[in-house]
């Protein structure tokens, strides 16, 4: 669960998520290549959250901001190099909360092809 924080007359409001995680997307190595690679591994945890239902929220400040980089390099040990921190989380159903983001028509769609 992730602490609220009281700022007297504000209110979280409706659609708040009490239940959500923090997650480390990291890397082996800290090249473009690595970089390129988180990029492609926050695309699939982006598509596999969608599909569950899952909110998320990249947060790239962490990783460029060298203290919070050097503290999360920390924590991570000799297991890798932070490129991302996501905030995940399920949100609450039975309120109003913000609606689903409009997508394009397929017609409207880019199709990449090799």
């Amino acid at each position: 669960m992730v602490a609220q924080r009281d700022f007297g007359t504000l209110s979280p409001g409706s659609g708040h998520d009490n239940a959500a995680s923090y997650a480390v997307l990291y890397g082996t190595g800290d090249e473009p290549i690595d970089w390129l690679r988180a990029g492609e591994a926050l695309s699939a945890v982006w598509l596999t959250a969608t599909a569950y239902g899952v909110s998320r929220m990249p947060m790239s400040g962490p990783v460029e901001v060298p203290f919070t980089r050097h503290q999360l390099d920390r924590m991570l040990g000799e297991i890798g190099h932070p490129c991302r921190v996501m905030r995940l989380g399920i949100p609450d159903t039975a309120s109003d909360g913000p609606g689903r983001n409009p997508r394009l028509p397929a017609a409207q769609s880019i199709e990449l092809r090799g």
